[in-house]
């Protein structure tokens, strides 16, 4: 069998994380990303080897990244338009080279995604808030700097939703 190796020095961190969560020592890199961490442990678990269990985890979180893409689309425009959205996501070689090597960046995508269908379907009053602040808070701990990019949208849909004051505190709970 031929060897198999990791995709890039960050990849070989992450695989060096799922044994030892050490940011310090860059396992794996700064800022830490401990929700991809947490999932390839679970996914190393089934598989006993970290490129795999890596991988798999880029390849569920593109498989989210579609799905909660087309879901947006639907609900922004239309069917043709979020399988228009959704074929052309599959279909990117961009997409598909990083949703299935050993890297942070479909976990990102998926946060991102994730976060932007959240916070539309709260915007519109279709959604509770707690979905929002909890997927945010989710997204955070896939990709930290997630947090400072979307945070904008995020306040963004919270004002929309006009909850009271309590309810901004209760939404700092939940996210917290």
């Amino acid at each position: 069998a031929l060897p198999i190796y990791l995709y890039d020095w960050d990849s070989a961190n992450f695989a060096f994380s799922l044994g030892n969560f050490d940011i310090a020592t860059h396992q794996p890199h700064p800022p830490g990303y401990p929700f991809i961490v947490a999932a390839a442990r679970l996914a190393h678990l089934l598989f006993r080897d970290a490129n795999t269990a890596l991988v798999v985890v880029s390849i569920a979180a593109s498989i989210g990244t579609v799905a909660f893409l087309y879901l947006l689309a639907r609900a922004i425009f239309n069917e043709k338009v979020a399988l228009a959205a959704a074929l052309s996501l599959i279909f990117n070689p961009i997409f598909w080279i990083y949703g299935e090597v050993a890297a942070a960046y479909a976990p990102e995508a998926f946060a991102a995604t994730l976060t932007a269908y959240l916070a539309y379907r709260v915007s519109r009053k279709d959604l509770s808030p707690y979905w929002l602040s909890l997927g945010f808070a989710l997204a955070g701990g896939i990709r930290p700097n997630i947090l400072l990019l979307l945070s904008p949208l995020y306040l963004w849909a919270l004002g929309s939703a006009r909850i009271n004051f309590w309810g901004w505190l209760k939404q700092a709970g939940v996210f917290g």
